[in-house]
């Protein structure tokens, strides 16, 4: 499954991960809504606000999509993984 979303989901130019895809791996919106990822299921549309396994299910794609994105690309996330720690620990001080 990370294989589907590292190869069709990927948004070279801006970053991130194209929410609204197809079966085929076709991008039919260039949104990327983490929210809706999280609170909704395969079968639920955006406002049915989810059940918890799909919200679950939702977060552990997510983190897989994430996991091998980081093991893929190890330079490029180091880098932003030591940015996102150095301004989380500027504003904790």
């Amino acid at each position: 499954m990370a294989d589907f979303w590292l190869k069709n989901g990927m948004d070279a130019e801006h970053g991130g991960i194209y929410t609204c895809l197809d079966r085929k791996g076709r991008i039919y919106s260039t949104d990327k809504s983490v929210w809706m990822q999280g609170r909704c299921g395969s079968n639920e549309g955006p406002f049915q606000f989810g059940s918890v396994p799909a919200k679950v299910a939702q977060l552990v794609l997510m983190d897989a999509v994430f996991q091998e994105y980081c093991r893929r690309n190890r330079e490029d996330c180091e880098e932003k993984i030591q940015s996102i720690a150095s301004a989380l620990s500027a504003m904790h001080v």
